[in-house]
């Protein structure tokens, strides 16, 4: 019979709590119980099918066995079984045997898991003698010792060797056991060095900190004495400590000392010398201004310091007398040849845009020559631009033509008149002035007289023009008497001088190189100069596509370019260069067969290469004296051309004659009386018109400047790179640098740099001038704005206006009460346009808010302004819906009078053309309207002027800025039309 053996562990029989499974076990009084294996596993039995129904074994039989000590015996619930079982006292290990007639099993369990290693069969009493023998010397285990895992899963409850007491699976898990605990036990140790170091660390940290905090306090104490002894010591100690340092740095220290005095930035006073230094610093940079003030790196005044020295230089268009005023003072004291110089001319493109001005009540945008400039200017200086204007050799229709003053016409150019010393790197931008479109030769005519008159008061010598070669500029020239012979005019203010007018060389050169790319030839009495020619250089360099090349800058764009390349003065300088008469040459020697023929092509190449440097000299080292090589660059250049352009017109002077004799004989051929023309001289053109014209008066004017220069002002050398607009350039490189990426700005706000820009070169002293920078401070601070009085006259008219129309409102009759009444039902103004009750109410609601500082804190006149929430109206859902508990809801007195403004506003925007003086025509429209007042009886006039006042200008702003986005969309919808059709 096979027996199956179980172990498993199990206390003393006095603490053993029975499981609900046990009852299958009887228990006696005498005899301790067995326990059953767990719940969670099914018993499994082994049946051994070798014994069978008439084996000698039973049950009866057991106690015939010699059971060992320690061992008993008990019954089951089962019938015909018995178990007999083993209680270790040491590990309380449970073995048993449990015996049954139909089935007898031996099991061996621990803590449920069963143990298959034994398995016999067991027949004869003598069989089941020997395996109880044999289960009784079975050793244990006695697991790992731990109270959570004492016994390893696959622990089957005994021991194979004989010296151990722990199978070999909780021998391993017993080992696992004790390195989790060692490292547990490293953890916790390192925790706790931790935690000892970040306390070590605190307590350090907190040493320190109370050290620091008592150097702060001995610092504090050692400064607030230092600070007493600097305030008690005379300035004259600091000024000799700081003596060798730089006049800048010295100045930055008594700013410092100055304020240690102070305990905040109020109330601190600065040198004129310093502010002098801020002001240069605020126009190059604002935000590096703000940062260095913002962290105390220097001691800095406010900007709105600053800006009040810059308040008092208008920043209008047209002359400004504090600009010639502060120039006339700056160069006090120079010598005459550091005052000489030139006018420069130039226009730059804007943006069409309209702003109202709340100083002047204007709205700004519109074209202005600089009127109400010249009315400051007096009538002593229109008088003698007047007799200017009168002694210049123009027809005397010219002379009489009217020069438009202000319109409605939008402004977008801005014309720049600046001035450029001979000797100097200071360049003074005088005025500016909008105009539409480009300025008339009239306009230019009147403003050239004008700056010369005022620089010439100023202190300053005007020696000639420099202007580009537009036609507009041209005209201008030819009212001054300037043709190929006359290339001066008589100077306004001296009899015994000249005027010359220089025409950009710069220009002249993108000119050149324009024209022979457009005409392709250029016909010359040494042969054709052909744009094949450089075409054939190009084509010969290509075969060195990663080599060398001997014109490496030259492309095909300087060849053909676009439009935006024609205007590019670098590539019109590659262009003519040596390097390509050179590679002509070069090329042409080594047999190249399109260039047989570049001989006159590689002549006019050096010509004008040795041209443009003679006319681009900024240094004594290759200035223009007389004499030089330069010199007889632009004398061998002006023979060269006007002999080109003589042998040019004689050619076509004989071709136009034999035409005629062909003509003339043809006719007397056919019979016909015919008499031969009398062709009068005809001129040919060798690049264009205006370049062939301003290549002659320009060259002829520079070496007659220079002659007079050297031989009566006392010149060695003149710089011809003061003789071109470069300075001007530069001014508008920086006027458009300044406005991001718009490169055309709008009219208000090229006015706002163009003041910045104009102040920096006006408080920078000139070389040799006598004067401080901090004397220009005080000079530009003593300054009167010339418009302050204009301004203060616009307003006492507004002022004038507002009272008569409140007077005049109040006493209408009952007629036009009935007509407000009518409007107010039908708000329609005209053109699609109406009242938008709802948004005028949110609007109002910002008045009444804005309008608390009128009341004079008076009690009635607040609450004549706003009412309760509760007593709100339909009118009132955008601000309820916009609130969050501050906005104001208006009276309905407040917005009876905001719909009457607001009408009238209304209508003059429909009706009438947007000009600057739009806001006294919405004035002149409220006059015939009845103006209900607001407020108590004694501040009810003066409040709703105030509030007419504040809501009518606040409504300028607003138009203007209105059509502005009206401009801006229909530019828009413009460009999308021109590229539609450039697609189509």
């Amino acid at each position: 019979m096979p027996l199956n053996v179980e172990v498993a562990p199990q206390k003393k029989p006095k603490q053993i709590e029975l499981p609900p499974v046990l009852p299958e076990i009887a228990i006696t009084s005498d005899d301790p119980p067995e326990i059953p294996p767990s719940k969670n596993l099914e018993e499994e039995e082994e049946t051994n099918n070798n014994v069978s129904n008439n084996s000698l074994w039973s049950c009866d039989k057991i106690h015939s066995l010699k059971i060992p000590i320690h061992w008993v015996v008990g019954n089951t619930i089962e019938v015909g079984s018995k178990v007999l079982y083993h209680i270790d006292p040491k590990t309380e290990l449970t073995k048993s045997i449990t015996f049954s007639d139909q089935q007898p099993k031996f099991i061996i369990k621990f803590r449920g898991v069963k143990s298959r290693k034994i398995l016999k069969d067991v027949n004869t009493v003598e069989e089941a003698q020997s395996l109880l023998e044999e289960i009784d010397k079975i050793k244990l285990c006695t697991g790992t010792g731990s109270e959570i895992n004492n016994f390893s899963t696959a622990c089957e409850g005994m021991v194979s060797s004989k010296k151990g007491k722990i199978c070999e699976d909780c021998l391993k898990l017993k080992e696992r056991l004790r390195k989790i605990e060692e490292r547990k036990l490293k953890l916790k140790q390192r925790k706790i060095e931790k935690q000892q170091k970040v306390k070590n660390k605190i307590q350090c940290l907190t040493r320190s900190e109370m050290n620091l905090i008592a150097k702060v306090k001995k610092y504090k104490r050692r400064i607030e004495h230092v600070i007493r002894q600097c305030q008690a010591k005379d300035e004259s100690v600091l000024v000799e400590a700081i003596s060798k340092l730089p006049a800048a740095q010295q100045e930055a220290v008594k700013a410092c000392f100055s304020a240690s005095k102070r305990k905040g930035p109020s109330g601190r006073r600065y040198t004129a010398e310093w502010v002098y230094e801020c002001m240069l610093m605020r126009i190059k940079d604002k935000k590096l201004y703000n940062h260095i003030r913002k962290h105390e790196i220097l001691v800095l005044p406010a900007t709105s310091t600053i800006n009040g020295y810059l308040k008092h230089y208008g920043g209008a268009y047209g002359f400004q007398p504090q600009v010639l005023d502060m120039r006339q003072k700056n160069t006090a004291g120079m010598h005459e040849r550091f005052r000489r110089g030139m006018i420069l001319i130039d226009e730059m493109k804007l943006t069409k845009g309209v702003h109202f001005d709340a100083s002047t009540l204007k709205v700004i945008g519109f074209k202005d020559m600089g009127e109400d400039a010249e009315e400051a200017l007096g009538d002593d200086f229109l008088e003698t631009v007047e007799e200017a204007i009168e002694s210049l050799p123009m027809d005397p229709k010219a002379r009489q033509k009217k020069i438009e003053g202000k319109n409605r016409n939008l402004g977008d150019h801005a014309l720049v008149i600046s001035f450029q010393p001979f000797r100097g790197k200071w360049v003074q931008a005088i005025a500016c002035f909008l105009t539409r479109g480009n300025a008339s030769d009239s306009e230019l005519t009147k403003l050239v007289l004008e700056a010369v008159i005022l620089l010439e008061r100023s202190g300053l010598l005007v020696d000639g023009v420099v202007t580009d070669g537009a036609t507009w500029n041209r005209s201008m020239w030819a009212k001054f008497g300037i043709s190929k012979e006359t290339f001066s005019a008589q100077h306004p203010c001296d009899p015994d001088r000249k005027l010359y007018f220089i025409s950009d060389f710069p220009h002249m050169m993108k000119c050149m190189r324009n024209c022979l790319c457009s005409k392709k030839i250029i016909q010359t009495q040494n042969g054709d100069v052909q744009l094949r020619h450089w075409e054939a250089v190009l084509e010969a360099e290509s075969v060195h596509k990663l080599g060398l090349r001997e014109c490496h800058k030259l492309t095909k764009d300087h060849l053909h370019p676009d439009a935006w390349q024609k205007m590019n003065v670098a590539m019109a300088w590659q262009f003519w260069s040596a390097s390509v008469a050179a590679a002509m040459e070069r090329y042409r020697f080594q047999g190249v067969d399109k260039l047989d023929d570049c001989q006159a092509s590689i002549e006019m190449c050096q010509l004008i290469n040795n041209l443009a440097d003679a006319m681009n000299s900024n240094g004594p080292d290759n200035a223009l004296r007389l004499g030089s090589t330069h010199f007889k660059a632009i004398e061998e250049f002006l023979n060269y051309f006007i002999n080109l352009k003589k042998w040019a017109d004689d050619k076509l002077m004989k071709k136009l004659q034999d035409a005629e004799k062909t003509r003339v004989a043809l006719l007397r051929k056919k019979g016909i009386n015919a008499r031969e023309k009398v062709i009068k001289y005809q001129e040919d053109f060798i690049f264009s018109v205006s370049t062939d014209f301003g290549l002659i008066v320009s060259l002829k004017a520079t070496l007659e400047l220079a002659e007079f220069l050297v031989k009566k002002c006392g010149y060695a050398y003149l710089m011809t790179a003061r003789l071109n607009q470069d300075a001007l350039e530069r001014f508008f490189g920086l006027v458009r640098q300044s406005c991001g990426g718009n490169t055309h700005p709008e009219p208000r706000v090229f006015a706002q740099l163009f003041r910045l820009l104009s102040i920096y070169s006006l408080v920078k002293p000139c070389r040799g001038s006598n004067i401080t920078g901090g004397e220009i401070v005080t000079n530009l601070f003593n300054l009167e704005d010339m418009k302050m009085k204009t301004r203060q006259e616009r307003h006492k008219l507004l002022s004038d206006k507002l009272d008569e129309i409140i007077i005049k409102g109040q006493d209408l009759d009952q007629i036009t009460d009935l007509m407000e009444e009518v409007e107010k039902d039908h708000d329609y103004i005209g053109d699609g346009e109406a009242i938008d009750e709802f948004a005028l109410s949110y609007v109002t609601g910002f008045v009444a808010r804005h309008s608390k500082r009128y009341t004079d804190d008076c009690e009635e006149c607040t609450k004549s302004l706003k009412k309760e929430e509760t007593d709100k109206s339909d009118v009132d859902m955008l601000i309820t819906q916009k609130t969050r508990g501050f906005l104001t809801y208006p009276s309905d007195a407040l917005v009876d009078l905001t719909r009457t403004l607001e009408r009238n506003i209304l209508k003059t925007a429909v009706h009438s053309e947007l000009e600057e003086n739009i806001l006294f025509l919405v004035l002149e429209r409220l006059e015939n309207s009845q103006v209900k007042t607001i407020g108590c009886e004694r501040h009810k006039h003066q409040l709703t002027k105030s509030v007419m006042k504040f809501y009518i200008i606040m409504r300028m702003h607003f138009l203007a800025r209105r059509w502005n986005q009206n401009a801006a969309a229909e530019k828009k919808k413009q460009k999308a039309h021109r590229k539609q059709a450039h697609l189509t």
